[in-house]
């Protein structure tokens, strides 16, 4: 059974869509955790909930040790300092002109934003974009390369060769797929050949990554 509406929209309204714990605005990346877990005999009441990234919903849910996981009693306190922060004013969405105004001092909730908007203004990314941006993330690199040869492309990222198959179309789409990343700010020309995955990459492909595996996060 899922948490009611109407208790999900006022959590996520208090937060104003800010993760609770990243402190990040992530308008469609958020999710309602409960803090102490149904299995564990927590309830759907507001004070056994928070509102957070998909990224930090995993975070949340892993075990690492020797580290201190997250107890209800800091989760309530995150929560509630963002509440107070959202009240006050002092921290505000972004704007549509992507100058993301916030009053603290949290440069990677502004990248992480700013990024977000600009990849799906017009329209969504590529699945080839998506595809190409985790292949150089996940490389320890963290690149890859395209450039023309006689009669085809080479793009290449970590391991993997995308267009070991060469056809006009497949490098018209990835083409573009780059161009999008580009305007995105997920990565940056370091040559004519040669791009960097950026740290707002990195973040989107933390994010990617973390929404093949949340369905299979308690919740």
């Amino acid at each position: 059974m899922s948490i009611p509406e109407d208790t999900a929209a006022s959590i996520l309204a208090k937060c104003g869509r800010f993760c609770c714990l990243c402190r990040r605005y992530r308008p469609v990346w958020m999710q309602v955790h409960h803090i102490i877990e149904r299995s564990n005999g927590g309830s759907d009441e507001p004070d056994n909930l928070i509102a957070i990234c998909i990224t930090c919903h995993i975070d949340v849910h892993t075990k690492c040790p020797f580290t201190r996981r997250f107890t209800p009693a800091e989760l309530k306190a995150h929560r509630n300092a963002v509440y107070e922060l959202v009240a006050k004013g002092a921290l505000i969405p972004p704007e549509d002109d992507y100058s993301p105004q916030l009053i603290s001092d949290n440069a990677q909730a502004r990248t992480s934003a700013q990024s977000f908007l600009k990849a799906t203004e017009t329209k969504p990314l590529l699945p080839e974009a998506l595809d190409l941006l985790i292949a150089a993330a996940n490389h320890p690199s963290g690149y890859f390369v395209f450039f023309k040869v006689i009669g085809g492309c080479i793009l290449n990222a970590g391991n993997r060769q995308f267009l070991s198959e060469w056809t006009a179309r497949k490098e018209a789409t990835y083409r573009e797929a780059v161009n999008q990343l580009l305007v995105a700010g997920l990565v940056r020309a370091q040559t004519d050949k040669v791009y960097l995955v950026t740290h707002e990459g990195y973040l989107m492909a933390d994010d990617l990554a973390a929404l093949q595996d949340t369905d299979t996060q308690p919740g």
